[in-house]
């Protein structure tokens, strides 16, 4: 919860898949794309929390603890015989998903004139709190 994530407006995405249409040289090309990481997970909630007027509850759980579990999970499929059952679990691959690692979007930006919103106000209000506001509306 106290990482900061590397989040993006689907405008900015939309916007770098309209670039790729017309880019030249890019096939094959992946790119990163995500703004300047600006709110950690615990931020999100909190914004989340107060349009909607209500109380999220969040816990940290450890990356031992996920894969200790996913083992568990792991364990009855092959004994079920699941299609899955192939995929062993591993901690490495719940420590990554911890966002600790950064973006690199110099590649986006160069080939299709990538431009993220990085301002947290705007990412706040576009990102969390509109969306927010629509779910109620709904």
């Amino acid at each position: 919860g106290e990482n900061r994530l590397p989040l993006i407006l689907v405008d900015d995405v939309v916007s770098s898949l309209i670039s790729a249409i017309d880019a030249v040289g890019i096939e094959g090309n992946t790119y990163n794309l995500s703004a300047k990481p600006c709110l950690t997970s615990k931020d999100y909630i909190a914004e989340v929390e107060r349009v909607l007027g209500t109380s999220i509850k969040a816990g940290h759980t450890s990356a031992f603890r996920r894969y200790l579990g996913d083992m568990i999970k792991w364990g009855i499929k092959l004994v079920a015989r699941h299609p899955d059952a192939s995929r062993i679990p591993s901690v490495r691959d719940w420590k990554c998903r911890q966002q600790h690692a950064a973006f690199d979007t110099s590649r986006a930006e160069a080939d299709l004139g990538f431009e993220p919103q990085n301002d947290r106000d705007v990412i706040v209000e576009e990102g969390i709190h509109a969306p927010a506001r629509l779910f109620l509306d709904s």
